[in-house]
């Protein structure tokens, strides 16, 4: 039999099939899209600290993931990127 190697990491599929019917499955959670997992993590990490009410993006960055902070009511601060992807003061 034939190795085939592949940089993906090996997915547990036994355990993402149980996670339909039970919400977490050794400390892990599963979700639908990295949009969807954005918005739990966030609203996890503002269940313990409410005193978060902006955050710090670039300018250029997928609609998605504003449209989670706008859901959250957090207010967006962009910031401009070089041609290196460098911070542009």
């Amino acid at each position: 039999m034939k190795k085939v190697a592949t940089i993906q990491p090996l997915f547990d599929y036994k355990n993402y099939f149980k996670s339909f019917f039970y919400s977490s499955i050794n400390n892990s959670r599963y979700f639908s899209s990295g949009r969807i997992s954005l918005y739990h993590g966030l609203q996890r990490l503002l269940s313990s600290n409410n005193d978060i009410n902006h955050v710090l993006l670039p300018s250029f960055i997928c609609g998605e993931i504003v449209t989670v902070f706008n859901e959250l009511k957090i207010k967006i601060i962009y910031y401009q990127l070089d041609k290196d992807l460098n911070i542009d003061f």
